[in-house]
């Protein structure tokens, strides 16, 4: 998505569950996978988040492969970015383009990543949900895996991640009436789009938003995966 003044900035986020360590990356221009560079800092850096020009230094450090900012960009984009500057109600105006994953391995160990380019027309400099750990994402093998889409500002201030975690933690809770109750927590006060995948470790799922459309998948064992858009059929699945 572009920003305001028509760039790309992307921002992601990873953490293993095992290890209670992550890395987080935000504001870059040029690095063409910001979950590879939010890796490469939770594996080799002494640091968990790093943004910006620090960031790409960082990805140049440790051999990522970077783009040349036009590589980021689609006619699509401009002319939604076009459409916000002349003052038109673009369509797909504030839409976001958030991707999340959970996963538990065969040795009990969960992760999370999650990864976007933010929303249409936003601030430069501005900093979403998907690289802040408790909100757009959170991993403890003891309690679960959770990754969020949706409205990145509501999505940080009610803490959506960890409410998911703590229900389960301190409230003893199954991971999809944890994952539905933090979907709703604080929605009088903080209105807006909340999606969330989950996963336990005892390999417990759920998938859970507010929205009518919940663009996902999940895969168990060897048995073929399940995608769905609309979140009547996600519902039907698994409940």
């Amino acid at each position: 998505m572009f920003n305001i003044n028509g760039e790309v900035e992307t921002e992601s986020s990873i953490m293993d569950g095992s290890t209670l360590r992550g890395g987080a990356v935000s504001g870059l221009k040029q690095v063409k996978n910001p979950v590879s560079l939010a890796r490469m800092v939770m594996e080799k850096c002494k640091h968990s988040f790093l943004t910006a020009e620090g960031a790409q230094e960082f990805a140049l450090a440790q051999g990522l492969p970077l783009q040349d900012p036009n590589y980021f960009k689609t006619d699509a984009q401009r002319e939604e970015w076009m459409s916000i500057l002349q003052g038109a109600e673009a369509e797909s105006a504030n839409k976001h383009d958030t991707v999340g994953a959970v996963a538990l391995d065969q040795n009990g160990n969960l992760a999370m990543a999650t990864s976007t380019g933010g929303i249409e027309g936003k601030l430069r400099g501005r900093v979403g949900d998907s690289c802040i750990f408790g909100g757009g994402g959170y991993a403890n093998n003891e309690v679960c895996a959770v990754s969020t889409t949706g409205d990145g500002e509501i999505i940080m201030l009610a803490g959506v991640a960890h409410e998911v975690y703590a229900l389960r933690k301190y409230k003893k809770m199954p991971i999809d009436k944890a994952a539905r109750e933090a979907v709703e927590m604080y929605a009088d006060k903080l209105a807006g789009d909340r999606g969330i995948i989950a996963v336990d470790p005892d390999g417990n799922f759920t998938i859970e938003s507010n929205t009518n459309v919940m663009r996902c998948a999940y895969q168990t064992d060897a048995e073929e995966p399940f995608v769905a858009v609309w979140k009547e059929e996600v519902d039907k699945q698994l409940k």
